[in-house]
């Protein structure tokens, strides 16, 4: 079981069948019966008596993907819009979050929205658990203001509500930068 804690999934549909909210039962997390129902299931994870909300793959994969086409599209209203209104967004391990789906959208408009363009991002998920996704991506741009290209490659931990808003985002990332004609492609 995930971390030794009792874990109970509240499902509201069930194979072969509707289930109802109050239809809870005690699972073994790592069994493929309950691999199988956590995913025909839509579910909370009830954790040390606390609702968690629960993210699939599928749902983390819609978000990075948004996140993306944000990016590329240098588009600072669509990434705030992925984020609940009290986000914390943390760029570096070391640098203080941004607080607040305001402040995520100026550090995407003073920065990426114009300074940035020809975006490329990619990634790929490592991870889902309860409300948590962790994936590896990476992008590359042009700088508007100069012939550099850049290439960021870094891991993110995204944290959401039940509704699918990200609620605290942390980032580590590495950067390349070269003169266009210095590349080797």
């Amino acid at each position: 079981m995930l971390g030794g804690e009792n874990l109970f999934i509240n499902c509201f549909k069930v194979i072969g069948g509707s289930g109802s909210p109050g239809n809870s039962f005690p699972v073994d997390y790592n069994s493929t019966s309950s691999r199988l129902q956590r995913s025909v299931c839509e579910a909370e994870i009830i954790l040390e008596g606390k609702f968690m909300a629960r993210i699939s793959s599928g749902i983390f994969n819609r978000w990075l993907s948004r996140y993306g086409t944000a990016w590329e599209e240098g588009n600072p209203q669509k990434i705030g819009d992925l984020f609940a209104e009290a986000a914390s967004y943390q760029i570096t391990p070391f640098s203080n979050p941004l607080v607040g789906r305001d402040a995520i959208q100026e550090y995407w408009q003073a920065g990426p929205a114009n300074k940035q363009k020809d975006v490329s991002f990619s990634f790929r998920i490592l991870s889902v658990r309860g409300n948590e996704g962790i994936a590896h991506w990476q992008a590359k741009y042009k700088r508007v203001d100069g012939e550099n290209f850049v290439e960021l490659d870094g891991l993110l931990v995204a944290e959401f509500d039940d509704n699918g808003a990200c609620t605290e985002f942390r980032e580590w990332w590495h950067r390349r930068e070269d003169r266009d004609e210095d590349r080797e492609d």
